[in-house]
């Protein structure tokens, strides 16, 4: 049985990451220039890939298998993101993307390119908040090294690699982000150290228009605002700090996680890591060895032009359409923020137990996207019967108008009663 509610069945088709103008379509040409330029990645010479060096896929159907989505990129059989509180299923045999790593194999198995470029829309049943939505959007970069690239770092390093000097850095290699057995060290560090400047270069071309477009922004006499697209030589350089940390992942070992100092804080940008033997394997790639990353792009997205909340992705008001589009990325001018309106939920949570994605998607159905936080301000277990009564605060914001009261208290009783219907809670007062 299908749990893909309406209201995001209403957002399949929509292809932000294409449209002309949107800053979604924005940041993802920004990531294609960087992949694209011959000057990042110099042509290959290895499998007959050329002229496609890094192939940019993003016009993917979203409905896959979980095979595609699961098991072809080694997820144990009892990940909980394989549960139906996280992931939307079609039907038994079909489900909608949770990520672009989904089409990892197909890509691969083409042998088409050293490299793909994987943009597209997402789904999985989330919290509320200002930087969550059931639908989001990612890209996936994947790039591979043939025989003559593995040979070639063996011969400049002959010997054994030692690792006992890099253990206990997070950032590198240990027992809980191994190398994996089937690979010679000195081609898996070659490959981590690969993956690493790429995705430094990455971070500095992006950030480098966002840097350039906050400037623009400033009251400080300027040229005219915006920074077009450019090749990524042509990028401003910063000198924005980045950090790596290590991750985990059931498709890459060893993994990391890049973080970047912007605005007085550190961001998770991206995960990342030297991909499973095994993946290449089943995709006919035996003798290659690869790294992969995925980036949220409504993430970077509000980073770079500084939009606060994820729902302004979906709006069709001309007021922030009109922003961007020329296709620069400049700073987002806030419009008219109209006020919120909060009301509270109270019930009796049931003894066979409570999923929160559950309520947030009751929540969206009912309201859509006027909702825009949920959050649970108290929990208390009464000392007799030892029952859990939970309190949920639903925070209303449309972005382009006032809400009435009337509307929110009938958005508000339809939410409880659904609620007592389809979670089995008992209302409280």
């Amino acid at each position: 049985m299908s749990n893909v509610s309406p209201t995001v069945l209403s957002r399949i088709g929509r292809h932000l990451h294409r449209l002309p103008g949107h800053p979604l379509a924005i940041t993802k040409r920004l990531i294609e220039s960087y992949f694209g330029d011959p000057r990042t990645f110099p042509p290959c010479e290895e499998r007959g890939c050329r002229p496609h060096h890094v192939q940019a896929l993003d016009d993917l159907p979203p409905v896959v298998t979980p095979q595609a989505n699961f098991d072809a990129l080694c997820f144990p059989p009892d990940h909980p993101g394989r549960a139906r509180s996280d992931t939307y299923y079609v039907n038994a045999e079909h489900l909608l993307r949770t990520h672009t790593s989904a089409h990892q194999h197909d890509a691969l198995r083409s042998h088409q390119a050293a490299g793909y470029l994987i943009s597209a829309d997402v789904y999985r049943r989330d919290e509320i908040d200002a930087s969550h939505y059931p639908v989001f959007h990612q890209t996936e970069g994947i790039y591979t090294m043939g025989p003559a690239w593995q040979q070639a770092v063996i011969a400049a390093a002959p010997g054994p690699v030692d690792l006992q000097p890099l253990a206990g850095r997070p950032t590198w290699i240990h027992a809980g982000n191994p190398i994996q057995g089937v690979h010679d060290p000195r081609v898996s560090l070659a490959v981590g150290q690969h993956l690493r400047d790429a995705l430094e270069g990455l971070v500095r071309h992006v950030f480098g228009a966002a840097a350039e477009a906050k400037r623009d922004a400033s009251p400080a006499p300027a040229a005219a605002p915006g920074v077009p697209i450019q090749p990524a030589s042509a990028m401003p350089a910063t000198d924005l700090p980045m950090r790596w940390i290590e991750g985990s992942f059931p498709f890459t070992s060893p993994s990391w996680e890049l973080e970047v100092f912007w605005e007085g804080q550190w961001l998770e940008l991206l995960g990342c890591g030297v991909v499973q033997q095994s993946i290449m394997d089943r995709a006919g790639l035996s003798d290659h060895v690869g790294w992969a990353f995925g980036i949220g792009l409504e993430r970077l997205a509000m980073v770079m032009f500084g939009i606060p909340d994820i729902r302004y992705f979906w709006s069709e008001d001309e007021r922030f359409l009109s922003q961007f589009a020329d296709g620069r990325v400049r700073r987002f001018v806030p419009y008219s923020r109209y006020p919120v309106c909060y009301k509270d939920v109270s019930f009796w949570r049931p003894a066979a137990g409570f999923e929160e994605n559950a309520l947030a998607e009751i929540t969206r159905e009912v309201a859509g996207d006027s909702v825009e936080r949920l959050e649970c301000i108290d929990t208390f277990t009464h000392p007799k019967t030892g029952r859990t009564s939970m309190c949920y605060r639903v925070h209303y914001r449309h972005m382009d108008r006032t809400l009435t009261n009337a509307e929110v208290d009938a958005w508000q009783a339809q939410i409880a009663a659904r609620m007592a219907q389809e979670l089995g809670v008992e209302i409280r007062g």
